[in-house]
């Protein structure tokens, strides 16, 4: 069985490599007020939620990192 996921240590450094630059910590950088770097940024209680945990099909996120299409990366 596979251990818990831990944002800081699994998730975290490949958003760091791979969305910071557009949606990290540095506001006057940030683009679509989307702030990827805390983990609460990312869930929240409603469908708008970017991740909805053991549920990859439902996730913004996972369906945009996913995509071959550019214009929604």
């Amino acid at each position: 069985m596979a251990g818990k996921v831990d944002f800081n240590r699994d998730i975290r450094p490949i958003l760091s490599r791979n969305c910071f630059h557009c949606h990290g910590p540095d506001a006057t950088h940030r683009e679509a007020d989307l702030r990827l770097d805390l983990e609460q940024g990312l869930k929240s209680t409603d469908e708008s939620a970017m991740i909805h945990p053991g549920q990859p099909s439902q996730s913004i996120l996972f369906k945009r990192v996913s995509s071959k299409d550019s214009d929604l990366i």
